[in-house]
């Protein structure tokens, strides 16, 4: 018989390099919880990268100082720094003692500081005497003498501005004499390019009024434009930038104006005299906070705002600059947010500037968190939450099918009592902890997913491994991203150690098995079969299984369309035994004679290595005076022989996880170990460690090592749990960031002009086209994120043009994986259901 014809279309073929990169995801840009007042970037260390200050105030009204060390585009938390506390502090960075180190000065309610700068070090000199206390400072060399002045304003109740030179011998002297006679938001900028800068103020004067005021700079001499056209603005947010490339500096005002209205005024600078703009597209907000910034790298200095509209809405928003006029963006992906700061700076050294905004959310929530520009598009580079669990136990599942993964976790906690369980919701690559319902909490125990009714959303099952109630094993159903208990499931008495969800029987509803000890039977081990009858359990009598307490993994060994099943574990002897039971129109027999040994703590999993069309074994556990084992089993028919030569030397191997990572057709493993982590490629069935990606070494012992693509970019990434050498819990996701090499795969052709359409599909079902040189038989495997066979279709086809229909009726919302096979090659393309 001839085959289908199966091309792979290379960029080259002198050598295919297939290492992936992993970038792990760290807290440490992950201001949680905070409202920043002032946020400055500026680099103290003279590395060349900008660095972060803020002055911030934590939900619960303490005020926060910090200092953030830019290390290679990953903020980290400077200890021991000198700064204090600063209500309503403002701060600005300039080298102030002129030796090449960015020294700062801080206003605050409770009294100015001055910090100097000796290579990295800061130093606090208490200028309390000198300068008071205020709300904002500014500094400026106003004569071009190489000594900076500083302006300090609001002392007291009085709305005043006080300028101070810095002498050389680090004294200061007040310049009395000047014309500014108003305290407010400070903002200096050279209107006319003579030289020097002139200053513009928007607050208020000392008999309260609101008062916006634009002083001329004339080597160091200042003098009031009495005819600048701005209004009068209270404390609005104002900033200056050449948004038309001509040379001078315009300027933006927002917030609100003497009549009461809001007001988001842009006034074009014409040689150093000022026009408003009309018919733009700001918004007018209160709350105001603004930057000017080109965030896409086109010329144009562009504006990005946040803050309460006239419906009283939080909005963030993105102006771009096109040749100098304005247009909204539409889809920025930014938290809605007002009542804060925005910064711009670029953090990761990519010549992208990023944005880091603050403020308070919608639903009363403070916020600070930083956005990586990737060439205009903006990611929330917000760390992860995950804590470092022991004895845990990880699920993976769409809860809300919004098309990202979730990720369940539970376990012995580091930080809180006890045991714990935590479901993170994940929203475009970002993760956050679901709070809407409170989980049950349990020990040593256990958790799966499935749709148990068919709705569209995975439900829970939760089972605690030790006799602390009579409910141990809940079931929680999803209500559209909502879980609600589920009163007296017929399983609640058992202690639960292994929960599997398979459709044993093809009607459609995924049943469910369970091994555990029932606390009714006086606490004997049971393996127990229920039933599903569209998304209601029944315990199923009399089946074959030997009771025990362990582990089962299900998989249609001899592929006659029902899911067979393997169960290890210690039995009612305290003997370790594994056993195999075929699965024949829902009637399970069991087979006799395996190759199999009795594991404990196993981790067995079936999946295609070496692409046969069967399903192999790979076991990894603990067997008593042996110690751990790993070992992989080859299905021929339905048939198993050990391999000898396995490729794992040293057996101290916990958990495992197959995923083809590289997109070669052939499934990688991932191996979770006492030690470490690692990951072999497999190459037409031989298994190769790619020493080129590195994990910290994490104890998974009692832990997990799982693929996930929690980004949907197509490059499946990797979660651990685990405990590191100190004994420490942590838990860890990184990013997969794709193949290394310039070698890459730039189409992959079953036969000739592949395409599934439509795809993305809203539809309940897809079209498979393709071109074939030869008649034969391919199989169609519909996989979803966990490499779970959803689908399983086999089509005899003819010479020529091809179309297969593929119904998705069963598939949720996600992303799932289209595999064909053909005389032991495989193609596999995404597929994304809506």
């Amino acid at each position: 018989m001839k085959y289908i014809l199966i091309t792979l279309i290379l960029l080259t073929s002198n050598s295919i390099l297939t290492a992936q990169s992993f970038e792990e995801l760290k807290q440490s840009t992950h201001f949680d919880s905070l409202r920043a007042n002032s946020i400055l970037f500026f680099d103290f260390n003279n590395d060349n990268k900008n660095d972060l200050f803020i002055i911030s105030q934590d939900k619960y009204g303490n005020w926060l100082t910090k200092l953030y060390k830019n290390s290679n585009g990953t903020l980290i938390e400077v200890k021991d720094t000198p700064f204090d506390e600063y209500p309503f502090g403002s701060v600005v960075a300039s080298d102030i003692d002129n030796d090449g180190d960015n020294d700062i000065f801080i206003a605050g309610i409770k009294g100015n500081k001055l910090f100097i700068n000796t290579s990295g070090t800061f130093k606090r000199y208490n200028v309390h005497s000198i300068f008071g206390s205020s709300r904002e400072v500014a500094i400026s060399d106003i004569d071009n003498d190489g000594v900076v002045e500083f302006f300090a304003n609001y002392e007291g109740y009085r709305y005043i501005t006080n300028i101070y030179k810095y002498n050389n011998d680090e004294s200061y002297s007040e310049i009395k004499k000047h014309p500014i006679d108003i305290g407010g938001k400070l903002r200096f900028s050279d209107i006319d390019n003579d030289g020097f800068e002139d200053l513009l103020i928007s607050g208020y004067d000392e008999s309260g009024k609101t008062k916006t005021k634009l002083y001329k700079n004339s080597a160091g001499t200042f003098e009031q434009v009495l005819d600048a056209p701005f209004g009068n603005v209270a404390y609005g947010s104002i900033e200056f930038s050449d948004i038309d490339n001509d040379g001078y500096e315009d300027l933006i005002v927002s917030e609100p104006i003497e009549s009461n209205e809001n007001g988001t005024r842009l006034y074009k600078n014409n040689s150093g005299t000022f026009e408003e703009v009309l018919n733009t597209p700001f918004e007018d907000l209160t709350e105001v906070s603004l930057a000017f910034s080109d965030l896409n790298n086109d010329g144009y200095s562009d504006l990005i705002f946040n803050g309460k509209d006239k419906s009283d809405s939080y909005i963030t928003k993105l102006y771009l600059n096109e040749s100098g006029t304005f247009k909204t963006v539409t889809s920025l992906g930014l938290d809605s947010i007002g009542g804060g700061s925005i910064a711009l700076s670029d953090v990761d050294g990519d010549s992208y500037d990023d944005i880091l905004i603050s403020g308070q959310n919608k639903e009363g929530k403070l916020i600070t968190k930083l956005y990586k520009n990737e060439q205009g598009e903006f990611i929330g580079q917000y760390g992860t939450p995950f804590e470092g669990l022991y004895s845990s136990s990880i699920a993976f599942s769409d809860v809300d099918v919004n098309g990202f993964v979730d990720i369940l976790m539970l376990g012995h906690s580091n930080t809180l009592k006890g045991f714990t369980t935590r479901l993170f919701m994940n929203e475009n690559g970002r993760f956050t902890e679901f709070t809407d319902t409170v989980f049950f909490d349990i020990e040593y125990g256990s958790a799966a997913l499935s749709d148990i009714d068919n709705d569209g959303y995975e439900d829970l099952i939760i089972a605690d491994g030790d006799s602390h109630s009579d409910d141990l094993t809940k079931l929680y159903k999803n209500i559209k991203g909502k879980f609600i208990k589920v009163d007296n499931p017929p399983f609640k008495e058992i202690i639960t150690k292994e929960i599997v969800f398979s459709d044993i029987d093809n009607d459609g509803y995924n049943d469910l098995l369970i091994t555990g000890f029932v606390i009714q039977d006086s606490n004997r081990m049971r393996t127990i079969l229920y039933k599903n009858n569209k998304g209601e359990f029944t315990k199923v009598e009399n089946t074959p299984f030997v009771n025990l307490v362990g582990d089962a993994a299900f998989s249609d060994i001899d592929n006659n369309g029902f899911e067979d099943l393997l169960i290890l574990g210690t039995d009612d002897f305290n003997e370790q035994v594994a056993h195999l039971y075929k699965n024949e129109d829902g009637i399970f027999n069991e087979v006799m004679n395996t190759p199999f040994v009795g594991l404990i703590r196993a981790s067995p999993t079936f999946i295609d290595i070496d692409n046969d069309g069967d399903k192999d074994l790979f076991i990894t556990g603990y067997r008593s005076k042996v110690g751990r084992v790993a070992k992989l089993y080859n299905n021929e028919g339905g048939n198993f022989t050990e391999i000898n030569d396995i490729l794992v030397k040293d057996d101290s191997y916990y958990t495992v996880d197959f995923l083809d990572i590289d997109d070669n057709g052939f499934i990688d493993l991932l191996l979770g170990g006492y030690s470490n982590t690692l990951l072999y490629k497999n190459d037409k069935g031989v298994f190769t460690r790619d020493e080129t990606v590195e994990f910290e070494g994490l104890r998974a012992e009692y832990g997990t090592a799982s693929f996930l693509d929690y980004n949907n970019d197509g490059n499946f990434d990797v979660f651990i749990t685990g405990e590191d050498k100190d004994n420490n819990r942590k838990a860890k996701l990184y990013k997969n960031l794709g193949p290394t090499s310039s070698v890459k795969f730039i189409e992959k052709e079953f036969g000739r002009n592949f395409e599934i359409y439509p795809n993305p599909t809203k539809s309940d079902k897809f079209e498979i086209k393709f071109d074939t040189e030869f008649f034969g038989s391919i199989i169609i495997e519909i996989i979803d994120i966990n490499g779970q066979t959803i689908n399983n279709i086999n089509k005899t086809i003819e010479l020529g043009q091809q179309s297969v229909s593929v119904e998705t009726g069963n598939l949720s919302k996600g992303i799932f994986l289209v595999k064909l096979t053909s005389n032991g090659k495989e193609e596999i393309h995404k597929l994304i259901k809506q």
